[in-house]
């Protein structure tokens, strides 16, 4: 019998977009699935749309909770499953119908612990998903030295021990910041495909796509706790390539932060980080396209901001 996939979908107030998402994962050609939908306390008809479709597939299970937010849902689903592997699909997106199949295919062939697929992003209702099974292999540390490898918990395949008692951090707005990276480092390796087998469905009133009054920089501490621990790890050249990522991530808040209450506030925060910060890496060796974008916005920030802000508006 084919190995048990579970699959965790956690559900706050989406009921416009969740038959969508349900369907996609009812009509897998893999079809030893258990399908956990998390309600985590939904207003609208979320829940009673959850019900009504465990009425009509006993692969599904619904669990009802009060509000906790997405970690909390999420980690409701990993208390609970029993599959062999697992995957998450957040609500409001939807995969192709092969997604199960030919990830848990690339698993198989590439021995690797972790699969994860491209994303396709947009507000397509019925995208027709194509691709060639092409993939590259990353082991746990060289999974770092490039950016391949998503943040996302979503689009992969997990072998259940890697995330086993492995729970996401409560009140995180970027939760899969403080997650994904743990577990790259502590698998066997990443296979990589260029399929994009999971739509990532871009809703104006997502937490994401909302404009905020005050720029949230709570990410940066994910970061933080990522150099931490890979030089805990003796991971020396882990934690640099991470602090590298946070001077990245440091230059596109700076950017976000137009036309927010905080703007002064953060800017000047920032820069004062980012010049800090790059001053004590800029003698590594990283990518051509990352060092040179480094380089620039260390000595001309004014013109690199500028093409940031147009970019992300």
């Amino acid at each position: 019998m084919d190995k048990l996939v579970s699959v965790i979908v956690p559900v706050y107030n989406v009921d416009r977009y969740l038959g969508r998402c349900i369907k996609s994962i009812m009509q897998q050609s893999y079809r030893n699935l258990e399908i956990i939908l998390v309600d985590d306390g939904s207003t609208d008809n979320s829940g009673t749309i959850c019900d009504t479709f465990k009425e009509t597939d006993d692969r599904i299970i619904v669990i009802h909770k009060e509000n906790g937010g997405l970690s909390d849902a999420r980690n409701a689903g990993i208390k609970m499953f029993t599959g062999e592997y697992v995957t998450f699909i957040d609500s409001d997106d939807y995969v192709s119908p092969d997604m199960i199949s030919l990830m848990l295919t690339v698993l198989k062939q590439s021995s690797c612990q972790i699969v994860q697929c491209e994303f396709v992003r947009g507000k397509d209702d019925t995208y027709k998903f194509t691709g060639n099974g092409k993939y590259k292999v990353y082991n746990k540390r060289n999974a770092f030295e490039n950016r391949d490898v998503h943040v996302c918990a979503p689009g992969k395949l997990y072998v259940s021990s890697v995330i086993k008692d492995r729970y996401f951090p409560k009140g995180r707005i970027n939760e899969d910041e403080y997650y994904t990276y743990k577990c790259v480092y502590e698998s066997d390796g990443i296979a990589v495909m260029s399929d994009g087998l999971y739509y990532y469905f871009q809703q104006p009133d997502s937490i994401m796509h909302k404009k905020k009054a005050y720029l949230n920089i709570d990410i940066l501490g994910a970061f933080d706790e990522r150099i931490e621990y890979f030089r805990s790890r003796q991971e020396e050249r882990l934690a640099i390539i991470s602090q590298k990522e946070k001077c990245i991530r440091e230059t596109l808040l700076y950017a976000r932060a137009k036309g927010c209450v905080d703007e002064k506030e953060k800017r000047e925060y920032l820069k004062k980080m980012f010049k800090a910060e790059y001053l004590q890496i800029k003698g590594e060796h990283f990518g051509i396209k990352e060092s040179i974008f480094l380089k620039t916005y260390y000595s001309l920030p004014f013109v690199v901001n500028i093409l940031l802000e147009r970019k992300i508006r």
